[in-house]
């Protein structure tokens, strides 16, 4: 699992090298997991999005491997991890605050973090997700959604960036909205698909006492009894 995550933020890192842009060593804290930060702020919001994307685009890549690992090997280990990768890809995509999907969604609209309160709202609402983490990442998100689009509003520039930093071409957009959503897709996909293989410890516990007759033994042992 920290392996997974390690794959994940060296996605951040290779698209940063590639851009030019000098980062910080990786830096793991436990129970919220690991980054790695740049030492200057990308020029546009489009290079912004790249780096985002990087981390789930290797992220997902690394859980497909251990995915077929698992399915090469029959190992329900393999199949368990797959699916924590594939969960926490996806869940950094929601497209709200600090998380990858905050700082994709606001390439392409100031009006994305909307939909990202809503869904996390939901999430907390239904009970789905109880991290009081993801309770701050929320909070912090609708804070900053909320102040970007009052400044918008107002026609008060965003000094926390670059001038004309958000003024990306049509084109960009296109390509960052394909990769977002395609990845997205594919990682629903993927944990369908591997929803189909994966099995909880009580099924693998049954499985291995069908194998071992025990449950039929225990059964006739009853019967006598009785």
């Amino acid at each position: 699992m920290v392996g997974l995550i390690l794959v994940h933020e060296s996605g951040h890192a290779l698209v940063m090298r590639h851009l030019k842009i000098p980062f910080s060593p990786m830096v793991f804290i436990p129970f919220l997991g690991a980054g790695v930060a740049a030492k200057k702020p990308p020029k546009n919001a489009y290079d912004d999005a790249l780096i985002a994307l990087g981390g789930p685009a290797l992220g997902s890549l690394g859980a497909v491997g251990v995915w077929g690992a698992g399915m090469a090997s029959g190992s329900q280990l393999c199949l368990a991890v797959a699916d924590f990768g594939f969960m926490v890809n996806l869940f950094n995509l929601i497209p709200i605050g600090m998380l990858d999907g905050g700082r994709i969604g606001n390439s392409l609209s100031p009006y994305a973090g909307l939909a990202g309160i809503g869904l996390s709202g939901g999430l907390i609402a239904s009970g789905m997700v109880s991290n009081p983490i993801f309770y701050l990442i929320t909070m912090a998100g609708t804070y900053s959604t909320g102040v970007r689009l009052w400044n918008q509003y107002k026609g008060i520039p965003d000094l926390s960036h670059p001038k004309d930093f958000y003024n990306i071409s049509s084109k960009q957009k296109m390509i960052v909205a394909g990769s977002y959503f395609g990845l997205i897709s594919a990682l629903f996909g993927a944990m369908a698909i591997n929803s189909e293989f994966k099995r909880t410890p009580e099924q693998i516990q049954f499985e291995r006492r069908s194998r071992d007759g025990s449950i039929v033994g225990d059964g006739l042992t009853n019967f006598h009894k009785n």
